[in-house]
């Protein structure tokens, strides 16, 4: 508990630069936005009684509706401590309504869109950045808002919306013997009405299947006594981004693989961030 404490205190001292923490919050926005399309265009679908049969007991198209208005505000950074709450509030009341089907998402746009009430997403790349530059600025000075947030900002949303959705899928994992036996992502890869693409070639062979399940086994066990490492962060951005990009291609799930894709954007090296976003304005200090 001391060593926690320690690095906890550590990182919420530590300041670093703010850009990276932006460019999550736009990609993440961007997928929920699909995400709320898609209800959108299946609403009947998800939340009618019996489908397109016995109705709702309220149109679902205007809160769907609202919700998508507030992740624009967000996804462009304006008001984003009002939208950020109206946009938890309207996750929780539509997903909660929806009985027809759940998947592991789900528990990760909850626990982000809460983290998105208190994170410092808008300091960098927003409309509130500007607004506020615009607001304090004059004809004889120009004032620079900081950029810099503290680095436990950049591991709060990985920890919530990858690690715990990790371990819970691990005792999933081993309480299967599909899974134990290595062919946990094999038997769904096999069924032609889950998959997008025919990858028999692949799935035939048989030890690097096996070996592709007990890594990814090893690697949500792992996830999350590593991720916050230096040392490791690069390897665990490599090895989740193939992991979700395979999802992505292989299962009918876009949005839980690009959701994760998203959140893990929060471990590239702050450092490739600063450089491709910065500009000869900047002020040193910043």
């Amino acid at each position: 508990m001391k060593k926690l404490n320690l690095f906890l205190r550590k990182s919420f001292g530590k300041k670093i630069d703010g850009t990276g923490l932006a460019v999550f919050r736009i990609a993440y926005c961007l997928v929920l936005l699909c995400e709320i399309a898609q209800m959108f265009y299946f609403r009947y679908l998800i939340f009618d009684k019996i489908p397109y049969l016995e109705p709702a007991e309220i149109d679902f198209g205007i809160p769907i509706s609202i919700w998508f208005i507030a992740v624009v505000f967000i996804l462009f950074g304006a008001f984003t401590r009002f939208f950020t709450i109206l946009n938890y509030i309207m996750g929780l009341i539509l997903i909660g309504s929806i009985h027809s089907f759940e998947y592991h998402v789900f528990y990760a746009y909850m626990g982000i869109n809460f983290l998105l009430i208190f994170l410092p997403v808008s300091q960098c790349l927003s409309l509130d950045r500007l607004f506020k530059k615009l607001k304090y600025s004059n004809t004889t000075f120009t004032y620079n808002p900081s950029k810099t947030v503290s680095q436990l900002y950049y591991f709060i949303p990985p920890f919530v919306g990858i690690g715990l959705v990790y371990i819970d899928s691990v005792f999933y994992k081993l309480s299967s013997d599909l899974w134990l036996g290595g062919l946990g992502s094999w038997l769904p890869s096999s069924l032609p009405m889950i998959t997008h693409i025919n990858n028999s070639w692949i799935l035939n062979q048989e030890w690097l299947i096996r070996s592709t399940g007990w890594i990814t086994i090893l690697f949500e066990t792992l996830f999350l006594f590593v991720f916050f490492r230096k040392g490791f962060r690069i390897w665990v951005l490599i090895l989740g981004m193939f992991l979700h990009l395979g999802i992505l291609m292989q299962f009918p799930i876009p949005w839980f693989a690009l959701t994760a894709c998203a959140i893990y954007l929060l471990l590239v090296p702050v450092s490739w961030w600063k450089k491709l976003f910065s500009s000869k304005n900047d002020s040193p200090t910043l």
